[in-house]
């Protein structure tokens, strides 16, 4: 199995949340076109079974052409798109062929924290990471009550980690990155743990010290 995110031609310096998931879950590979756009061929040196591939609005010419091209070249393979718990990103929505690999997990504490390495683009996110050049991403909740015309996600109902499980991502994050900007939203993160706020406070502040990162609310 193998997972693959299309160019999208913008948002280059955020990781594809939704796939990070599915590749952690499913233990694959992903070849990101988006924030690594050459070499393009590097897709096509050898088969697998399936290929999933993550399809938004904004990358669904290049996903189709990846997969007529795949499918020429290795006619026993079978493309798929994913589905999973997060179906925006960024204000664009994830799109579905008809054949389609579904990632039936539901967004809560429960989920492994992603696994970036997998992406093949991982050098150049940690890269500019550790450097602060790049905001590291951290999804904290799902859904948003507010009504904007230009977003895929507004008026839907609001699902969030616990407070404790996005500090334990902070923290092992600090771990492996080494970067000033993590170590301060996670610091920010504890403090508001031990004062013991209400949880309303505490996600309120939460998200607060998230958003210094780069943090998906």
């Amino acid at each position: 199995m193998l997972f693959v995110n299309p160019d999208a031609h913008s948002n280059r310096d955020i990781p594809n949340l939704s796939l990070a998931y599915a590749a952690t879950y499913f233990k694959s590979r992903v070849i990101d076109y988006n924030t690594l756009p050459e070499p393009i061929n590097r897709l096509y040196t050898g088969e697998t079974d399936i290929l999933g591939v993550s399809i938004q609005s904004r990358s669904y010419s290049h996903a189709n052409s990846i997969k007529r091209k795949y499918e020429e070249l290795f006619p026993d393979a079978t493309v798929k798109s994913i589905n999973g718990f997060m179906d925006v990103l960024c204000c664009y929505p994830f799109l579905q062929w008809d054949d389609t690999l579904n990632f039936d997990v539901p967004f809560s504490d429960e989920l492994p924290f992603p696994e970036y390495e997998r992406f093949d683009s991982f050098d150049t996110f940690f890269k500019n990471w550790k450097s602060g050049h790049w905001h590291y991403p951290v999804v904290t909740s799902l859904g948003c009550p507010f009504l904007c015309t230009y977003c895929a996600s507004r008026n839907r109902k609001w699902i969030s980690r616990s407070p404790e499980n996005c500090v334990k991502e902070l923290k092992q994050a600090k771990e492996a990155i080494k970067a000033e900007a993590v170590e301060l939203a996670m610091e920010l993160a504890e403090k508001k743990l031990k004062e013991k706020l209400t949880k309303e406070e505490q996600e309120k502040l939460l998200e607060d010290s998230l958003t210094k990162i780069g943090g998906k609310g």
